[in-house]
């Protein structure tokens, strides 16, 4: 299975009903905006199995306008979707669609409904091979740590040689489709200046980029230039600065970091890196892959913890990377999904399904109804999370992890924290709610329970609970979804669920 995104140019024809009852066509020049192939039976060429996709068309005369729909093609042949006849033709490494669409009397007379793009669509795959380059600094700074043979084999250990190491955790995550590469392990860099020289307004940035100059000496950043645009982007090399910090129990720190002014070296620019600090010789890659999320993602991938501390009762925790990164727990289903990670099942239809756990298989099951307007906006996954031996070891509950997706959450999901709680916690709340991302507010864990006393133990589905064999899913205005999941199996590294379909 391929998941491919294309941008192609269309012919999108109306065909507007006259008063005579005869039909006059009109042409549009438009562009697709977004074109996802979900499942394809081959890499590349025509799909041989089945073709799911979905369009959004932005029209060249009305671009305050866009059409929206989900296509469906069984082998050659293409399949009504309402009022959409689908003629597609596919070619290697391309895909080419042709589109006529008709609106009669009954859908508006041909008027166009407002569909607009959900925020995350067009987030770029971090998949491939990614080299990152670690610069080891001496800060000299009073009360820290003195850089020590000892702390270079720790970083090698916990970035690429250790069993549980950031390299292997994104091969886990990513079924093999992200690999980190080691462009270098360099110094310890000393600093020309006193410490308190970088400790001043703009003194991190005057740090940064003394260290990466001193680095040019030892490597050539220009090697990394894949396209040749005199812009060294994180996808091309990844640069994390490390320095020991204050010698505390407490874990290791980072920061996606931007480069201020035009900054370049070996004739290239850079503008963003990663600065990570450790206080102590314990290991920690939950941090250091929590970071490199975001850096090789470009900042698109966003944190999912709440700032203020408040109780929430649909957060992630300790199931995403993103939220608690502490017992580096994988990364959530939404963003595999999202990053090119995962394909996952789309289910459209009422039955047994089995659900292997994420840690081996990263089996994911995906539930929307084509029907609905903002079919791909909003939805549900299902996901198995089970403590195997890897890097979901250290979860608190077992059982399945089902999450409510909104992907635009400006139009689906209230301006205020949800009414769950009437508590302080919940006051709160309501202070940094519509401060919160639309990650944090869209990317919802379903629990069985909602209350004050929030426990990470008693945050998954295992049918072998008390009240935890059977769901029935609701969309984000309170509306029942026709989406039931029953007959939940006791948790294990493989599950069985009965799903209702509306």
């Amino acid at each position: 299975m391929k998941h491919l995104v294309a941008i192609v140019v269309i012919w999108v024809f109306f065909l507007t009903l006259l008063p005579n009852g005869t039909a006059e066509t009109k042409g549009f020049e438009g562009k697709i905006a977004t074109l996802r192939v979900n499942e394809v039976g081959v890499a590349y060429g025509p799909p041989r199995d089945r073709l799911e996709a979905e369009i959004i068309v932005t029209l060249k005369e009305h671009p305050e306008n866009a059409l929206g729909f989900t296509l469906r093609a069984d082998r050659d042949r293409a399949v009504h979707e309402g009022n959409l006849k689908l003629l597609r033709d596919a070619f290697a490494g391309d895909i080419t669609v042709n589109l006529l669409c008709s609106f009669k009397p009954e859908n508006d007379n041909g008027i166009i409904k407002r569909i607009e793009l959900a925020p995350y669509r067009d987030i770029k795959h971090v998949v491939g091979r990614h080299n990152l380059l670690i610069l080891l600094i001496d800060p000299a700074l009073p009360d820290h740590m003195v850089p020590r043979d000892e702390y270079r084999e720790i970083i090698e250990r916990v970035m690429f040689n250790d069993n549980r190491n950031v390299q292997n955790y994104f091969l886990e995550n990513s079924n093999d489709r992200l690999i980190v590469e080691n462009a270098g392990i360099l110094g310890w860099y000393e600093l020309d200046n006193p410490w308190d020289y970088y400790w001043q307004s703009g003194g991190h940035t005057k740090r940064w980029k003394e260290v990466i100059t001193k680095a040019s000496e030892d490597i050539d950043f220009k090697q990394f230039d894949s396209n040749n645009d005199d812009k060294l982007q994180p996808g091309e090399l990844a640069i994390m600065l490390l320095q020991p910090t204050f010698p505390t129990p407490e874990v290791w720190g980072g920061r996606v970091r931007t480069i201020t002014g035009s900054f370049r070296v070996d004739g290239v620019l850079i503008s963003k890196m990663l600065e990570v600090g450790f206080s102590n010789t314990e290991e920690n890659l939950g941090v250091i892959a929590h970071e490199l999320t975001h850096l090789l993602s470009n900042a698109e991938v966003e944190d999912m913890y709440f700032d203020g501390g408040f109780y929430y009762p649909f957060a992630a925790d300790d199931y995403s990377l993103m939220d608690n990164h502490s017992n580096n727990p994988h990364l959530d289903p939404f963003w595999k999904i999202k990053l090119g990670w995962i394909e996952p099942r789309i289910i459209s239809r009422e039955g047994r399904y089995r659900i292997r756990n994420v840690e081996q298989h990263n089996d994911i099951l995906k539930l929307y109804n084509t029907k609905r307007p903002f079919a791909q906006s909003e939805y549900f996954l299902i996901e198995n999370r089970w403590p195997g031996n890897s890097y979901d070891e250290q979860l608190p509950d077992r059982g399945l992890a089902i999450w409510h997706v909104i992907e635009d959450p400006s139009k689906q999901i209230p301006q205020q924290a949800l009414d769950i709680l009437q508590n302080d916690k919940h006051e709160v709340a309501r202070q940094y709610w519509t401060n919160a991302n639309k990650t944090r507010r869209g990317v919802r864990l379903i629990r069985p329970f909602l209350d004050d006393t929030h426990s990470d133990h008693r945050d998954l589905w295992d049918g072998s609970e008390i009240n935890q064999n059977r769901v029935s899913l609701k969309w984000a205005d309170g509306t029942a979804s026709g989406f039931s999941i029953r007959d939940i199996s006791s948790a294990g590294s493989t599950m069985t669920v009965y799903i209702d379909v509306p």
